[in-house]
């Protein structure tokens, strides 16, 4: 896949100058500042591209040595903020000799990325995480996982390339949710259940939210998912504002698009003041 740039994110050729860093820190410091002052949590998350996870399949590229740019953009935050930001490489890479976290016919992770991603988050929340080792965890074989993009981009016959791998994975089945608006890309999602941790979730993000979706919803109370381009909804800022807990998710290869739902979030909640 070569789209959003993500080849020179593979080869760590489009680092960001420290203008850029310093400019983008200071609004997630900003919207973590408003955040703390009415007791919210915040949490910055950049989902790693596939080709990072998936080195081998690579075609013979020049790669710069050392960290590319989502790393130093990480590591930067880290350093020169309080804010709570993580970019779950280590994760994923940790769970990949054991099961395939990325779809090999689609850009996005598949149920066990997603997880990954999740028990990251968690960790970051200071929750308790779960190994993925100690679930029911079904291997499934499908034709299409999140619409097969590269087949579509390609404008291949998936027929052509076999089936993709996915897992069934068993999460606290005896959690009650109640859903209501769908699970697609563009959708808002709500859900209550009767998890005992008491929270307000709110998670603006992209497409790779799909396959974390069904695990957060059994970790807390309410929760609403959805979309960083829907932050202009209503229903959407009501729920920022009445938000415990903040998480602001983008691919890597369109991270600057966190920067700017940060700065959306931070104009709702500067109007809640």
């Amino acid at each position: 896949y070569s789209g959003n740039n993500s080849i020179k994110y593979y080869q760590g050729t489009n680092k960001l100058d420290n203008a850029k860093l310093a400019e983008y820190t200071a609004v997630f410091q900003e919207l973590n500042d408003l955040c703390r002052e009415q007791n919210k949590e915040l949490v910055i998350m950049i989902m790693p591209n596939k080709e990072q996870i998936y080195p081998e399949y690579m075609p013979t590229l020049d790669v710069e040595r050392g960290k590319k740019r989502t790393q130093l953009f990480v590591d930067y935050v880290a350093a020169n903020s309080d804010v709570n930001i993580i970019y779950p490489y280590e994760e994923l890479m940790s769970a990949k000799p054991y099961w395939q976290v990325y779809s090999r016919l689609d850009t996005h992770w598949n149920a066990a990325g997603g997880f990954m991603g999740v028990q990251a988050l968690y960790k970051a929340l200071g929750m308790e995480t779960t190994p993925m080792y100690y679930l029911p965890i079904v291997e499934s074989l499908e034709h299409t996982l999140s619409g097969s993009d590269l087949i579509g981009i390609g404008n291949l016959n998936k027929d052509d390339y076999g089936k993709d791998t996915d897992y069934d994975i068993t999460y606290k089945s005896h959690i009650s949710v109640n859903v209501t608006g769908g699970m697609n890309t563009n959708d808002i999602t709500v859900t209550t259940s009767d998890s005992p941790n008491q929270c307000n979730f709110v998670m603006l993000s992209d497409s790779f939210r799909k396959n974390m979706v069904r695990f957060l919803i059994k970790d807390f109370s309410n929760t609403l998912c959805t979309h960083r381009n829907n932050i202009g909804n209503a229903e959407v800022q009501k729920a920022i504002r009445e938000s415990d807990i903040l998480v602001i998710a983008s691919v890597e290869r369109i991270d600057t698009d966190a920067v700017n739902a940060a700065r959306k979030a931070i104009d709702i909640l500067k109007r809640q003041k």
